[in-house]
Parts: structure tokens; C-alpha cells; sequence
């Protein structure tokens, strides 16, 4: 059953990035450059934490997430928004203590978890952005990222190993704030003119 969900999670994950590079290409979204490139470095570095811990079909969502930030990557310089402000070098500065704590203590739960802490804060441009502007990006993509996090939550050998299943749920967690702002809008039109 764990390579089922863990199947699923990836193709949920890496197969949303095809509408999204669409809504990238025809200006329907606009992704942040600075997460984008980020999400790449930090996705790539628990791929590595990951696999030296274990290797259960969790690891299916990381893969997707990393082959689906470096086409992200790409297009973001050309059709992106944003660069090198202070939230970004923040978020340069905390990914840099997320490794090194790891490289330090070589505990994949403190790599992990300061790796979840540094994505959040990577995460708060893309999230400020949706706020101010909800028409610069699509639901679905951040949607499918919450059900492909749940996906590979169930994908894991052993619920109860939180260096498993942290970036997983946190994975399903995070992608609710940038997704907020944008079917906001529209519920509240739904429900105001019923």
C-alpha cells in the first residue's frame, strides 16, 4: 500500500507542475524567484538528508519536488517575480544554519526540521504575494500540494518515525497558506451572493 501513496504523491506533485507551467507561459502566474530558487536548494538537500536516514516511498514527493523546482527554477528568471530582498537573504542565511546544524550534529531530525523552518520563511514571499495579488497564481498547483504531502504521508514505512513523515506533513501543511488567499475570494463571492 506505501508504493501506492507513495506513486501517487509523486505524479500529483510533479504532474501539477505541467498546468502550472502553463499558467506560468499564458502570465495567469507569476511565481516568486526567490522561493523558487530556494525550494530547488532545499528540496535537493532533503532529498540527500532523506535518503541517508531511509528509504521508504517518501521519498517518491521529494523526488517530484525537486525535478518539479529545477523547470519552476527555470522559468521563474524569465516570468517571475522578485529577487534578492531582505526576506530572501534571510532565507539564505537560515538555510545556511539549517545545514550546517545538520552537518554539525548529523541528526536527520534537526537537519529536517531546520530545513522545514528555513522553507517556511523561503515560502512567506510566495505567500504575501498571493495576499496582496490573488489573481498572480492558481489554486490548483498549491492544492495538489497539500493532497500530494498527504499522499506520502501514507506512503511511509512507519507513521510513527517523525524524521519520515516531518517533511511530508509539513509539505501538506505549508501549501494551505499560499492556496488561502487565492479561493478566498471566490468563496466569499460564492457565499455572499447565495
Amino acid at each position: 500500500m506505501q508504493s501506492f501513496f507513495g506513486v501517487l504523491s509523486f505524479i500529483v506533485i510533479f504532474g501539477v507542475t505541467f498546468p502550472y507551467i502553463r499558467d506560468i507561459l499564458n502570465l495567469k502566474a507569476k511565481p516568486s524567484r526567490s522561493t523558487r530558487l530556494l525550494f530547488f536548494v532545499l528540496m535537493s538537500t532533503t532529498l540527500v538528508i532523506q535518503s541517508r536516514d531511509f528509504t521508504s516511498w517518501v521519498l517518491a514527493l521529494t523526488v517530484a519536488e525537486v525535478a518539479s523546482q529545477i523547470l519552476l527554477l527555470g522559468l521563474s528568471f524569465k516570468y517571475g517575480l522578485g529577487g534578492l530582498q531582505r526576506l530572501d537573504v534571510i532565507s539564505y542565511v537560515l538555510f545556511t544554519i539549517a545545514l550546517t546544524g545538520y552537518l554539525v550534529t548529523g541528526e536527520t531530525l534537526v537537519g529536517l526540521a531546520l530545513l522545514c523552518l528555513t522553507d517556511l520563511v523561503a515560502f512567506v514571499p510566495t505567500i504575501v504575494k498571493n495576499f496582496k495579488d490573488p489573481k498572480s497564481d492558481t489554486p490548483l498547483f498549491f492544492f495538489m500540494g497539500v493532497v500530494g504531502g498527504v499522499f506520502s504521508v501514507l506512503a511511509a514505512d512507519d507513521l510513527t518515525d517523525i524524521n519520515e513523515i516531518l517533511v511530508p506533513g509539513y509539505i501538506a501543511v505549508i501549501n494551505l497558506f499560499p492556496l488561502l488567499p487565492l479561493i478566498s475570494e471566490p468563496l466569499r463571492k460564492k457565499f455572499v451572493s447565495s
